[in-house]
């Protein structure tokens, strides 16, 4: 389950970055599709340790390009803002990556409504007093 945390680094950057478990995430833009999940975690290792990495290889919007996006989780803010820091704008398998701390999305719900109205309303099927 994601949570949304408040945290302030060294620098004095404050925002709600992604934890999940114990840890923080990091969005990296640019990756190759053709990079393994470990070269992935290899090539971050000299900001922290990274617990885990996400590549997104079936990207509908990005189909015919030969780059998407990944994540990856350091242990610490810290970490993930060193890697934001020093990675961003590097070049990996030949292109070069933007990385960015990982926000999460808050959930849009209606007021008032369960998300189940809410669901239901938007696909037309059904909605309040009909």
């Amino acid at each position: 389950m994601l949570v949304s945390g408040r945290s302030e680094s060294a620098s004095g950057l404050v925002g709600a970055h992604v934890r999940r478990r114990s840890g923080v995430s990091i969005f990296i833009d640019n990756v190759s599709k053709r990079i393994h999940p470990n070269t992935l975690k290899e090539a971050l290792k000299g900001y922290g340790v990274v617990t885990d990495t996400y590549i997104a290889y079936w990207n509908r919007s990005r189909r015919n390009n030969p780059t998407t996006f990944a994540f990856a989780r350091f242990r610490s803010v810290r970490e993930a803002l060193e890697a934001v820091r020093k990675g961003n704008g590097s070049m990996m398998e030949g292109y070069r990556v933007n990385m960015f701390l990982a926000y999460q999305k808050e959930k849009r719900v209606l007021k008032g409504r369960s998300p189940a109205k809410n669901y239901l309303s938007r696909r037309g099927a059904w909605r309040d007093g009909a």
